[in-house]
């Protein structure tokens, strides 16, 4: 990914939001995240990012960024892993034709390329793509209580747990 993606990245971002997690999360909330507020948080991620991250881009035959996924070293070292995959976001009209398997494969490859050789991911409850992680080889380790942040307030959700190794 690139700094001149961060538009792109940001439409991806809300537009698989509003797809996934409409009726899991409240649709205010959703219709809260916008692509001008993602754009401004994604430019400053991509304009400082470290040398450990990995920040990919899947682009359509159009060339347009139609999914994402971002991670590193792992925020919270409680979880016993090295790495996280901090995000992974794909438009629907691209699931299930292999584009989704190509990013997190590239992913993990990122990973290693950076010394990491494990990771996790929390992955909201209810969310309809937790299937593909397990197909991903994802170990599903429990749940625990995350936080969604937006413009009012946090909101606590129950996250699922998955590891790889």
């Amino acid at each position: 990914a690139r700094l001149v993606d961060a538009e792109a990245i940001s439409r991806v971002h809300v537009i698989s939001w509003r797809e996934t997690y409409r009726g899991i999360i409240d649709q205010p909330h959703l219709d809260g995240r916008t692509v001008e507020d993602r754009t401004e948080m994604w430019r400053g991620v991509l304009s400082q990012l470290p040398p450990n991250r990995v920040f990919l881009v899947v682009e359509d035959e159009g060339r347009e960024v139609v999914g994402f996924a971002y991670g590193g070293p792992a925020r919270d070292p409680a979880h016993g892993r090295a790495g996280e995959l901090y995000a992974m976001y794909l438009l629907k009209k691209c699931q299930g034709a292999g584009v989704g398997r190509a990013l997190f494969e590239a992913f993990w490859e990122g990973l290693k390329a950076a010394g990491i050789g494990d990771f996790y991911a929390m992955v909201l409850q209810g969310n309809p793509s937790r299937g593909f992680y397990i197909k991903m080889g994802g170990r599903s380790c429990g749940f625990s209580e995350g936080t969604i942040r937006g413009r009012r307030a946090a909101r606590r959700f129950a996250e699922e747990k998955f590891e790889w190794a």
